[in-house]
């Protein structure tokens, strides 16, 4: 969260909100299973980037 916070100029509440919010709506998907240092991921746009390179 604290890159979030930094990059976005807000604090570290309003960046953890927002991530969670994203998170429910499925936008992000969590990808450490930690639960400190999580990272992120925009499934979607991983998606998109994914098509047709299956091997």
């Amino acid at each position: 969260m604290n890159d979030v916070a930094k990059e976005f100029n807000i604090s570290f509440q309003t960046a953890s909100t927002l991530v969670s919010q994203f998170e429910k709506a499925g936008i992000l998907e969590e990808i450490t299973g930690r639960k400190r240092d999580k990272r992120y991921v925009y499934a979607e746009y991983l998606k998109i980037l994914s098509e047709g390179t299956q091997v």
